[in-house]
């Protein structure tokens, strides 16, 4: 491997950087043809760049019959210091958001935290809001949302560079959009991921329990 300006060569392609998630996830040995099909990469693109990273030293190279097996070389020094931290703190991103919302908001009368819209279904742009549905047990706890959102909000932008939009409701006021099959609230319940307390599908079935 190199030893001045190796990064340009290791991360200097979307596709050796998806071939790296890969391989950093499945911590195996794969064929040039698995690797392809994981990463969505055309055969031709895939091939090139295995090959450069097993030329700089981070990917081994172990040929069966006709096949290439590529793995990992985890006790590489750039590997294990440098690209495994870096994977893990993109794999921590939304879980880290998580904690910081579910850490200020999570009490007793906050029913649920609902991650919702681009950032939950993945197709999320740098600049896209981390929309957020707050399920509250009555109006002061909606009072108390909505106090604590700005210095949230500039929280998670100082963090992450992206704004904080939370949607809080009363526990009545998302039952009665519900029934009146309100078009948002229906989106929410079908791309929701939990961040605290109970799924919309949970706080619905508790609503026809009373």
């Amino acid at each position: 491997m190199k030893f001045h300006l190796v990064l340009e060569e290791i991360l200097g392609k979307k596709s050796d950087i998806a071939i790296l998630r890969v391989l950093v996830e499945k911590d195996l040995e794969l064929t040039g043809r698995q690797i392809a099909q994981l990463t969505g990469l055309n055969h031709r693109t895939c091939q090139l760049s295995l090959k450069n990273l097993v030329t700089q030293g981070i990917v081994s190279l172990r040929k069966i019959g006709k096949s290439n097996l590529f793995k990992l070389k985890r006790e590489n020094v750039l590997v294990k210091n440098g690209i495994l931290p870096l994977f893990e703190a993109e794999h921590q991103l939304l879980s880290t958001v998580q904690f910081l919302i579910s850490d200020k908001l999570g009490t007793k009368k906050i029913l649920s935290l609902i991650l919702f819209g681009s950032v939950a279904l993945g197709q999320e742009k740098p600049d896209s809001d981390l929309d957020v549905c707050v399920i509250v047990a009555d109006e002061e706890s909606k009072v108390f949302v909505e106090q604590e959102e700005d210095l949230l909000s500039q929280t998670i932008i100082k963090l992450f560079g992206n704004s904080l939009a939370l949607y809080s409701l009363t526990v009545d006021e998302f039952n009665k959009r519900y029934f009146e099959d309100d078009e948002l609230i229906k989106g929410i319940i079908r791309n929701e991921r939990v961040f605290w307390g109970k799924s919309l599908k949970e706080i619905l079935k508790d609503d026809q329990k009373r």
